[in-house]
């Protein structure tokens, strides 16, 4: 507890920030921060090498959170990673930059396609954002359907039938419409953006039986309703203009595939067969 408390005053002026100085982040993203470091602190601390202090952090620490994540391969590899870009802030945050290049290295290393170059978005964020704020002008929910297909990665169809409210519990979106037979997509929230996303559509449709399609209007008329706004209003996927696609968010997640019936007995709080 005195290690957490001495860490929060350090960090006070650093943690609620995003990391391109724009502002503070969500209330979300600033627990969710706050929850991995104490992790991170209770795995020092087991390996028995606590951080004392805040200036005490050194290599010794990221060798044992390299240790760690390299024992277990089942662990997810974007979660791991995104503990891993948190551990190099917090070396920034504690004035030791030398260690940043040892804390990035220390997480799982990028997959083949993650190290091909991502071609360039032909807009700004500004820019992207102005022509949504005009289709949100003429119809909310079709700019939720469209920063859910954009953002959070989902297919037109997903992002018509999905119910936000009923769909999204503790950081994680699942996704058990208009996909493969037997399977649920889970997607982990962790990025700003898909944040936003998340929170916009629980705000927009708060109960668990809403829809992004609203429940009187069939799935064809919506989705020629959504592509009609998206050519129209917000200039998207007309000659001359870049598409859907070419927009996608850079920060949108890779989802976890599962077998429906797991899923259903995880939800059923039973336990999976063959796991304790």
């Amino acid at each position: 507890r005195v290690q957490q408390q001495l860490l929060a005053v350090r960090l006070q002026a650093h943690i609620g920030h995003r990391q391109n100085g724009r502002g503070a982040v969500s209330t979300t993203t600033l627990r969710q921060r706050w929850t991995v470091l104490h992790r991170l602190l209770a795995l020092w601390a087991d390996a028995g090498v606590p951080l004392s202090t805040p200036d005490a952090l050194s290599e010794a620490h990221l060798a044992v959170l390299h240790r760690h994540w390299s024992a277990r391969p089942d662990q997810n590899a974007a979660t791991v990673r995104n503990q891993a870009q948190l551990l190099a802030q917090l070396c920034g945050w504690l004035a030791r930059p030398d260690l940043i290049p040892l804390a990035r290295a220390a997480g799982p290393p990028p997959t083949a396609g993650e190290n091909a170059p991502r071609p360039p978005c032909p807009l700004s964020d500004d820019a992207i954002a102005e022509r949504i704020d005009r289709i949100r002008a003429a119809d909310p929910r079709v700019a939720l359907h469209l920063e859910l297909v954009r953002v959070i990665g989902l297919t037109h169809r997903q992002a018509a039938r999905l119910q936000p409210a009923a769909s999204y519990r503790d950081g994680v979106l699942e996704v058990f419409w208009e996909t493969p037979k037997e399977q649920v997509l889970r997607f982990r929230i962790a990025g700003e953006r898909p944040q936003a996303v998340v929170h916009t559509a629980l705000a927009l449709l708060p109960a668990p039986e809403q829809a992004v399609c609203p429940a009187e209007q069939s799935l064809p008329h919506w989705l020629r309703h959504v592509y009609r706004l998206l050519r129209e209003v917000g200039k998207i996927g007309v000659p001359g203009e870049p598409t859907l696609a070419a927009l996608k968010d850079p920060e949108a997640p890779t989802p976890v595939v599962l077998p429906r019936e797991t899923w259903l007995l995880e939800r059923a709080g039973l336990t999976v067969p063959g796991r304790r």
